[in-house]
């Protein structure tokens, strides 16, 4: 009997010992962050995942820190292109940091996009060059037409009417990428006449008195018309009669001017002294000028068979011009293109003794435009090709030249271009800052 009672005792002491003895949950004490990519470009996924030192997979129970934004999602779709630090937390256990670096989506293959693919003489084929990314990258490829280099991207200005074939390349990681060619047909263009712009050609001093009379006489014209262009000469400068704005290249010009008009001399008006002025280089304009607005604007209803489009911009020091001239007739005579460089916005008293401008005896701050600073051409212009003068045909000149030394400003220039006969035919002027210019159908 006592020996049954001690295998009971004994197997109740097991009992105890094993029945009530569990094995002890293992803890988490650190967790790792990993990634399925090491490195991905725009367009792709990148999938993290988060494992404790269990061999738990706790991915769905943290959070997650890229460059220290908080997300929830372990699912990673880049829009940008970087370098990204991400680590997880899991409670308050913090994973290690890895760096994830997301490219940019590789360039496959690349497109012309463009507008209608048939022009007429004188306007722009506009277009630009996108890759499969959908990354513009015009500025960087290199431009086809007829499987020639074309030299200026974007805006594609055919020189005369016929069929034109336009592709582009690009170098990308050592592999040169093509698009598909684009056919291009130019008509002949169905205008009759050009827009006539009159050119005033001003000659004035900074210190002379009497010039306010022509500058009032120009303000008058500008409240009726923007048609009509002016270039301040300043050709005179002398030791007791010191202009700031003297250009010593417009003398040949004020010699030319007092030699054609000196039968316009007066008692009360001198053809040979300041102000004066001269309608596209055919016609004196009389005096007084305000008075005489209709000399100017009657030319304004001229048609002119020659027409001109400018543009202008300035990069790194240097002015980029384009002047292109359109011609709706073949011409057999000698044509000049001249192309100025004027500067606006010249702030300066002016003396005055005429009665306009109220009769202000010192008029402060005035403001004075147009003003002739240098010519990219001979004064009198350069020869056209005989061959560029014809119907159907563009004549295009281009500059990149320095900016003049004697621009004070050099937001503030502009550009002049006109076509000289015995006379000047037509004339156009443009701003830096303003649209590349078309032609104006009349």
């Amino acid at each position: 009997m006592k020996h049954n009672k001690n295998i009971l005792l004994a197997f109740s002491f097991l009992i105890v010992l094993f029945g009530c003895h569990k094995d002890n949950p293992p803890v988490i004490e650190s967790i790792t962050l990993s990634s399925d990519l090491e490195e991905i470009h725009i367009g792709q996924q990148m999938h993290f995942s988060v494992v404790a030192n269990t061999g738990e997979n706790v991915t769905s129970q943290s959070v997650f820190y890229r460059n220290k934004l908080e997300t929830k999602d372990s699912l990673f779709s880049p829009t940008e292109v970087g370098t990204y630090e991400v680590y997880a937390k899991y409670k308050e256990i913090v994973s290690n940091t890895i760096k994830v670096k997301v490219n940019e989506k590789p360039i496959e293959s690349i497109k012309i996009e463009s507008g209608k693919n048939e022009i007429i003489l004188g306007e722009p084929f506009t277009f630009s060059i996108v890759a499969n990314t959908g990354k513009d990258i015009t500025s960087q490829v290199k431009v086809f037409v007829n499987d020639k280099l074309y030299d200026k991207n974007k805006v594609f200005f055919p020189k005369e009417v016929g069929d034109y074939v336009l592709y582009a390349t690009y170098q990308y990681k050592g592999t040169t990428l093509k698009t598909d060619k684009v056919a291009i047909k130019v008509l002949s263009t169905n205008a009759t006449s050009f827009v006539k712009h009159p050119i005033v050609e001003g000659y004035t001093h900074s210190k002379c008195p009497w010039c306010p009379r022509l500058y009032y006489a120009l303000k008058k014209l500008d409240e009726v018309t923007d048609k009509v262009i002016f270039v301040s000469h300043h050709p005179i400068n002398r030791s007791n009669w010191v202009d700031f704005l003297h250009s010593k290249e417009s003398i040949p010009l004020w010699e030319d001017f007092k030699a054609k008009y000196k039968q316009y001399n007066s008692d009360n008006y001198k053809s040979h002294t300041v102000p004066n002025a001269d309608i596209d280089r055919d016609m004196f304009w009389g005096k007084p000028q305000p008075e005489k607005l209709k000399e100017v604007t009657d030319r304004l209803n001229e048609k002119s068979l020659i027409g001109l489009a400018l543009g202008v911009a300035k990069n790194e020091g240097k002015l980029n011009i384009s002047v292109r001239t359109q011609f709706l007739q073949d011409f057999d005579e000698e044509l000049k293109l001249t192309v100025y460089v004027l500067e606006n916005n010249i702030v300066h008293d002016y003396p005055n003794v005429t009665e306009y401008f109220d009769g202000i005896r010192l008029i402060k701050d005035f403001v004075s435009n147009h003003v002739f600073r240098h010519s990219l051409t001979d004064i009198y212009g350069d020869n056209i090709p005989q061959d560029k003068t014809n119907k159907d045909k563009l004549y295009i000149k281009n500059f990149s030249v320095a900016i003049p030394n004697n621009i004070t400003d050099k937001e503030k220039i502009s550009v002049a271009a006109f076509v000289t006969s015995k006379n000047i035919l037509n004339a156009r002027v443009i701003s830096l800052g303003d649209k590349e210019q078309l032609f104006e159908n009349k």
